[in-house]
């Protein structure tokens, strides 16, 4: 009896665990609205909404495109954490 009680609270656990992380996961994805601009490293850049700023840590693909310029206003949607 004693060894079923211990493989069930395992078994509990461990599904506590994993839906825990699939929670996790799903709330890591936000959307940001802000304002774009360059951090004092180079070739660094953050979205800045209210008080929270975004570090982008894949800038140089966007480096080109015309909305990618300081102080642009810009959505970034589901945004990963």
């Amino acid at each position: 009896m004693r060894k079923l009680l211990t493989i069930f609270g395992a078994l509990v656990l461990v599904t506590l665990f994993t839906a825990q992380q699939g929670l996790a996961e799903v709330a890591t994805q936000i959307t940001v609205r802000g304002r774009l601009e360059k951090t004092v490293e180079a070739g660094g850049w953050l979205i800045v909404a209210g008080g929270q700023k975004y570090l982008l840590l894949n800038a140089q693909r966007f480096q080109k495109e015309s909305w990618f310029k300081e102080g642009h206003r810009l959505r970034c949607g589901q945004c990963a954490l």
